[in-house]
């Protein structure tokens, strides 16, 4: 069985210019293999014996071949540091669904139930870095292939459990691993680091991921991935299962980057049918089945409101944006949809930059009782005096608005410490002629 393509990607972290010297990823392998870069305890001179990793791959390898197609919530905090500065900052808070289907991962945002063959950094906002193969594919690659070299054990302790790390590597040549950098080149590289067994449970704790001898025109110095296990039910069955990931990289010029990823809420993926994660809130009403869809034709005014507040402090990337249409949509006499008619709508980007705290919302379609029409329209952002009422003041202060880079989007800006948009803020878009209906939310 060949390796899985696990990607690590990373975007828009300003320009990368590669150091003078080369990085020696062999020498640092070099050290690590001996155990210099971990701290360890000692429980007593003999080694781990292979065979407990052979025994604990083997479970692994079982719960990997048995489990169903799953999905989880994943929430990722993404943060950096400067070179300049000795601490990190909060990036943004994502919240994605992240599914494993005929071992391939598929990324949605939540409750979207669209799952498409799409690479994640197409779906989350540019300005930090993002990584996949921590849900599934690295554990593919590690215990379901033969590429990987285990080399000797040693003793060490992992979250209070004493456990064995056994060191392995993965040569180039036949590595699944790519890494690109802002959307552009791309290289597969070899990779090497560690798998934590439980020494009592003979189960897998922890992986590690390294990559090995990274070419210096992608400007990136080390790219390092730990990936923690536990078990999980899905249906009445329990497998080993991520719980958690961090993912960090560091450039040539010293930009550290870290993602930590925690993975709930896990489920048996049944084909297209509604996925959710626990009960709905009492007030909320099911999408009624839409049966036709209709074309809005361009000129028309569309009013959207707010029905919950959105706040930097508490809404994160990729929820969901309870709206309605604060007045019917009318072409000449006629009603398209009626005032309230549901708006659908998504939070694509809540992120803090520096001083400034950008958001930015995107709607995607109108539905009322069997109809639907996608949300073809851009805000309306420099109102003349007789307009609808635009955007209520935050709490804040008062933020700047901007079309956003995609169909039915528009950016919200402040400086200070927070964002709030209140309930009942109206926006004021006009439809579009061009540009294709936008990807459900």
């Amino acid at each position: 069985m060949g390796p899985l393509l696990n990607t690590v990607t990373f975007v828009a972290m300003g320009a990368i210019v590669a150091d003078t010297g080369r990085y020696n990823g062999r020498m640092v392998r070099a050290f690590i293999l001996a155990g210099m870069l971990f701290p360890t305890t000692s429980f007593g001179q003999t080694s781990p014996d292979i065979l407990l990793f052979a025994r604990a791959r083997t479970k692994m390898q079982d719960h990997l071949r048995n489990q169903p197609n799953y999905i989880c919530l994943e929430t990722l905090e993404r943060s950096q540091r400067d070179p300049l500065k000795k601490s990190s900052s909060l990036l943004d808070v994502l919240r994605f669904e992240v599914a494993f289907v005929d071992r391939k991962e598929l990324y949605a945002w939540p409750g979207s139930n669209r799952f498409e063959d799409t690479e994640l950094i197409d779906m989350v906002p540019a300005g930090g870095t993002i990584g996949t193969g921590a849900f599934a594919t690295h554990a593919y690659n590690l215990f379901l292939t033969n590429g990987p070299r285990t080399l000797a054990g040693e003793w060490t302790e992992l979250e209070g459990r004493r456990a064995a790390r056994y060191p392995y590597e993965v040569a180039e040549m036949i590595s699944g691993y790519r890494l690109r950098v802002s959307r552009g080149d791309w290289a597969v590289v070899g990779y090497y680091g560690s798998v934590w067994v439980d020494a009592e449970r003979e189960e897998v704790m922890r992986i590690e991921i390294v990559a090995d001898q990274i070419p210096l025109r992608l400007g990136l110095k080390e790219t390092r991935t730990a990936i923690y296990y536990g078990d999980v039910k899905i249906g009445d069955q329990s497998y080993r299962l991520p719980t958690r990931s961090i993912e960090s990289t560091l450039t040539f010029n010293e930009h550290q980057s870290r993602n930590e990823g925690r993975f709930l809420a896990c489920r048996q993926f049944v084909g297209e049918s509604k996925l959710s994660f626990g009960d709905p809130p009492p007030d909320e009403t099911p999408t009624p089945q839409v049966s036709s869809d209709v074309s809005l034709p361009p000129g028309l005014t569309v009013q959207v409101q707010l029905l919950a507040p959105i706040d930097s402090e508490k809404s994160k990337t990729g929820d969901a944006i309870a709206a309605v249409l604060a007045a019917a949509i009318k072409q000449k006499n006629q009603v398209l949809f009626e005032k309230g008619s549901r708006v659908e709508g998504r939070l694509i980007r809540m992120q803090k930059l520096g001083t400034i705290i950008q958001a930015e919302i995107q709607f995607s379609f109108i539905t009322s009782g069997n109809r639907r029409a996608a949300f073809t329209a851009t805000p309306q952002v420099e109102s003349p005096p007789n307009a609808p009422a635009s955007w209520a003041p935050s709490q804040t202060g008062r933020p700047q608005f901007s079309a956003g880079d995609r169909m039915g989007s528009v950016r919200i800006s402040i400086e200070g410490s927070r964002l709030t948009l209140l309930k009942g803020s109206r926006s004021v878009w006009i439809t579009s002629s061009s540009g294709p209906a936008p990807k459900g939310s």
